[in-house]
């Protein structure tokens, strides 16, 4: 036993350190004390933009239910680019909330708030927002205009 062991996780590398281990446990707890949280607040979203968890979570999500007009790259497609500085409905983690939970049904977006819930939203949001940083800048488009199909 002790042979299989050591080869396992000191020789291999195969298993996690315990550093790792550690890691991984508290982003989960981190994750749980976050998800449960009274409100949401820009600080709380950006605090689960850097979580792990969190952002995994979102990117399934997104990939499933987003990327069909934002592009699985975030870059925009039907749906306007969210990797860049240009915000349509404010561009502040409270805004995007809101934008993705009542959606804009004058341009396209659904409302996904009755088909995702809270959850879920926070997840998508916090994976939009771990491609930007806290403080960066912000500018509030007027109008957007979806780019022509490429060939």
């Amino acid at each position: 036993f002790w042979g299989c062991y050591w080869f396992y996780y000191e020789r291999a590398h195969i298993g996690l350190s315990n550093a790792a281990a550690l890691e991984k446990k508290m982003a989960v707890i981190e994750a749980e004390r976050l998800a449960s949280a009274p409100s949401l607040d820009d600080a709380s979203i950006w605090k689960m933009s850097r979580n792990p968890v969190f952002v995994d979570a979102g990117r399934t999500t997104f990939d499933t239910t987003c990327a069909s007009c934002h592009t699985d790259k975030l870059t925009g497609a039907i749906g306007p680019n969210l990797v860049d500085h240009l915000w349509i409905h404010g561009g502040r983690p409270t805004e995007i909330y809101h934008t993705v939970q009542t959606g804009v049904l004058v341009k396209g977006m659904p409302a996904w708030g009755p088909v995702l819930g809270n959850k879920k939203i926070s997840e998508v949001v916090a994976y939009v927002l771990s491609y930007h940083k806290e403080g960066e800048p912000i500018v509030v488009q007027k109008e957007w205009v979806p780019r022509p199909p490429q060939p």
